[in-house]
């Protein structure tokens, strides 16, 4: 064919390559200047080799940070995804291109596991989103209704406590008056129910065995949050006992020990308000944001990101950065009392966001807060804890998309009220 001779090849080849430095130099114009990308990319995998290291992956992005700067990108797979690690560049992200990086990547599992999208927390920007995000605020999570839910908080709180103790009336040591208890699996026995009870008008404890596991994956998000907290909330404070005394002082004189704690003793408990502000600061429950999903091309940190790119926030590096913060290592309450007395945790501070910022923040932050809140109060008011053979707590977390604590949670308690107000 006369079209592969010679001269006809040379003609397009000159052609094809004209074009491809044309929009070449024109996208380099447009864009400006790139982000720094991580070294160590694997053909089609990317970067996810490095990710998948026995190092949880927040610690491995922030030691990048630490050498590319707070904004960098990497490859997940076949796609670029930008990690941003400081306050300064988040909050250019969640005000000036909020509504860029309001979508979520896509993902299969989400398209084919969750009927097409549509479980809205995973869905793209969009009508869709919207709506079921509106429906869900006024209809779940409003403020309003979590005012009408306050008793079943309450119930399940006190039904917990009493149930702790006739576990310690039963284990309970002849001769101390102490038991050993693993409070992990409490705590989320409690916020199962306490979600069930919110969303199907029933209790974990009430269904069967395989009914369990299709209600523990549709609430896990939810109950991992409270029960995460919870858990290292106790281990820090189990930690530093001179900071536990003072936590139950507070509650002493503010609720007493003739009743439990109610929520309308909460505002008046500010240290217990320091306390889970703090866990959330040094373990937010997901250390690294939910991608999203650029839906325009942006500048970010000064460089230029192309349309599709992901989005993930380093939110341990953040806050715990020694730029901001002061000791950011070391678990501190009371900064929240002074210093940082008007940082709050809902996204509107760029430097502590453990439920997110902007339009695809989490939407039950305030149910989270209220029961971290109500529940941790009421354990530290109804008993006494403490270590077996006065050792410091493991506070090694797990590798994954939840910081968990990796070990278990082991307590000795003994009740700190009468003993009528248990039965």
């Amino acid at each position: 064919m006369e079209l592969f001779n010679i001269p006809y090849l040379s003609y397009y080849l000159v052609l094809i390559a004209i074009t491809t430095l044309f929009f070449y130099t024109k996208l380099k114009r447009s864009n400006g200047k790139a982000a720094p990308e991580a070294g160590g990319a694997w053909p089609i995998i990317g970067h996810l080799p490095l990710l998948g290291k026995p190092v949880a992956a927040h610690v491995t992005l922030g030691a990048l940070a630490d050498k590319l700067g707070p904004a960098f990108m990497i490859r997940l797979g076949v796609h670029p995804a930008l990690v941003v690690s400081s306050r300064e560049v988040a909050k250019e992200i969640f005000t000036t291109n909020d509504m860029a990086v309001s979508s979520r990547s896509k993902m299969a599992a989400a398209e084919h596991m969750g009927y097409n999208y549509a479980m809205f927390g995973f869905s793209p920007y969009g009508q869709y989103w919207r709506e079921m995000r509106k429906i869900t605020m006024l209809e779940v999570l409003s403020n309003h209704r979590i005012d009408q839910l306050k008793k079943v908080f309450v119930s399940e709180i006190e039904g917990s406590i009493k149930d702790l103790y006739k576990f310690w009336v039963k284990e309970k040591d002849g001769e101390s008056g102490l038991a050993f208890v693993e409070m992990k699996k409490r705590f989320l026995d409690l916020t199962l129910n306490v979600i069930l009870r919110t969303v199907a008008g029933k209790r974990y404890s009430g269904v069967g065995k395989e009914e369990q596991q299709v209600v523990s994956q549709m609430i896990l998000a939810g109950s991992d949050t409270t029960t995460v907290t919870l858990i290292w909330a106790l281990s820090l404070l189990l930690n530093k006992p001179h900071l536990l005394k003072k936590a139950q002082e507070e509650l002493d004189i503010h609720v007493s020990k003739d009743r439990f704690v109610q929520e309308s003793d909460i505002s008046k408990l500010v240290f217990i308000q320091a306390i889970i502000k703090e866990t959330l600061r040094m373990y937010p429950p997901a250390p690294l944001s939910a991608p999203r999903e650029l839906n325009e091309s942006c500048t970010i940190g000064g460089y230029e990101i192309p349309k599709g790119t992901r989005l993930i926030i380093n939110l341990h590096k953040i806050q715990r950065d020694p730029k901001v913060w002061s000791g950011p290592s070391e678990f501190m309450p009371e900064r929240f009392l002074t210093t940082y007395k008007d940082v709050d945790v809902r996204g509107q501070h760029f430097e502590l966001m453990p439920f997110g910022s902007g339009r695809r923040s989490c939407p039950g932050t305030s149910f989270a807060l209220q029961m971290l809140h109500l529940t941790l109060s009421n354990f530290l008011h109804a008993f006494e804890f403490s270590t077996p053979d006065k050792g410091l707590i493991d506070l090694t977390g797990t590798v994954g998309l939840t910081d968990m604590k990796s070990t278990p949670l082991e307590t000795v308690i003994s009740p700190r009220l009468a003993p009528e107000l248990y039965i």
